[in-house]
């Protein structure tokens, strides 16, 4: 069984080697920690929270089993690890006649793996089939699941929503128009003091990808960045990407005056002002990152920790599928997630930074939030850098990709979509997994 990740306090002074030590064949627990990029000697708290979670799957595998139990084993884990992870199951499935059970959201990567498909509803089964059987592709079948069942609870058809997954810019400006949850019937129309904010300046045909609000020059922190560069202009839509350990959280937490650091030349800003020194950034970043490791003590209600006054907040409660009356020590992780997201996005901001912040929702509830983020970026100007291991439903969603690189300490590459060109996510997978390859461990 390979459950919820860890809590922070149970990696302090650990090596590899020693939380694998029960291991009854030295030969196996040596052989997965190199499949899975494990340097045994290596410290955990030094790790990113992707690779302490390869720790942990490490553990979990270290006894020959015929049955895996898997609850969500892969979040926080790079495209190329989670193929190694999943292999390693298949293998030891086939080569014991065993079965694994996986419970997750992130479907890209399943196709070839799954040979059986089960829903679940309310803690009864609703559908189990052959994925050979399907006749459109996983996430799709999962995603109109998941639609009928959230546009039934709300009262609208249970008609299937688009897929955001389609391939193009334009089949999200389908989907965005189409989905009950971007809607117009389906929300209040805002007052005039409840007008959305526009970013774009005026007259932005021309200028609306020239003004820069994040610019990192030569940025150099401990051994994570050496001379890191790249930029984002007003509106864009940009996909961090990585393998883990790459920096990507360490970066998020820069941008978003979390991570204190050495910023007196300016070599990361936001809308000209300098991360972390420069304390008028709270007000113009909504940054989703620093999630709950544990929930808040005591008695505490979803209407007590937020305001919904505005017909933003109430949509934005609508989507997530937030229940006001949670008490937050009872709902589980994928619920916890939804109210901290409500949180960051309640107020309008110029810039969202957020870190892998789908990897509790559901498919459709994953779509819903790209597609209301889309809207931010097109109708508003707003910036969004959005870092994640999950690229289901990612497809024509994203016009720029800012690619790290672990051994150069930098950038790889910086991708642009243009004009009827979308970014292709299957570049995008194929170079992390390259370099993966060339990391030495």
């Amino acid at each position: 069984m390979i459950g919820a990740p860890w809590p922070p306090e149970a990696v302090f002074g650990n090596t590899v080697d020693r939380v694998a030590s029960p291991a009854p064949v030295p030969e196996r627990k040596a052989s997965i920690a190199d499949a899975l990029h494990l340097r045994l000697s290596r410290f955990l708290e030094k790790m990113s929270w992707g690779e302490r979670r390869r720790v942990q799957i490490l553990y979990g595998m270290l006894y020959p089993a015929t049955l895996y139990l898997l609850d969500e084993c892969s979040t926080d884990i790079d495209v190329a690890e989670r193929r190694t992870v999943l292999e390693l199951v298949r293998q030891e499935c086939e080569a014991k006649d065993g079965c694994c059970v996986y419970a997750t959201h992130i479907l890209d990567g399943i196709e070839g793996w799954a040979t059986h498909l089960l829903l679940m509803e309310g803690g009864r089964v609703v559908d189990f089939k052959a994925v050979e059987k399907l006749t459109m592709p996983l996430e799709d079948y999962a995603l109109q699941f998941m639609s009928k069942r959230a546009h039934a609870a709300r009262g609208f058809d249970a008609v299937a929503a688009p897929s955001l997954s389609q391939g193009s810019s334009a089949a999200i400006s389908t989907t965005l128009s189409a989905c009950p949850t971007t809607s117009s019937a389906a929300y209040p129309t805002p007052s005039t003091a409840d007008a959305p904010v526009t970013y774009w300046p005026r007259g932005h045909a021309d200028e609306k990808r020239s003004e820069i609000v994040i610019n990192c020059a030569q940025l150099n922190y401990k051994d994570v960045f050496k001379n890191l560069s790249f930029q984002v202009f007003r509106g864009e839509r940009v996909l961090l990407c990585g393998g883990n350990g790459t920096g990507k959280s360490t970066l998020l937490n820069m941008l978003g005056g979390k991570q204190f650091f050495d910023n007196r030349h300016g070599s990361l800003s936001v809308l000209g002002k300098r991360c972390y020194d420069d304390m008028l950034l709270n007000a113009l970043v909504s940054y989703g990152g620093d999630w709950w490791t544990a929930v808040p003590g005591g008695e505490v209600h979803v209407r007590e920790m937020l305001q919904l006054r505005t017909s933003r907040a109430e949509r934005l409660r609508e989507m997530l599928a937030v229940d006001i009356d949670w008490d937050v020590r009872h709902i589980s992780a994928g619920e916890q997630k939804r109210v901290q997201l409500l949180l960051h996005l309640l107020d309008e901001k110029p810039v969202v930074l957020l870190d892998e912040a789908t990897t509790d929702l559901d498919v459709y509830q994953r779509h819903s939030l790209l597609q209301f983020l889309y809207e931010e970026s097109v109708q508003r100007g707003v910036t969004v850098v959005y870092s994640t291991h999950i690229f289901g439903g990612l497809e024509g969603w994203a016009n720029a990709v800012v690619l790290l690189d672990r051994t150069m300490r930098g950038v790889h590459a910086v991708w642009r979509a243009s004009e009827g060109q979308p970014i292709s996510l299957q570049r995008v997978v194929d170079a992390i997994v390259a370099l993966k390859a060339r990391e030495a461990f």
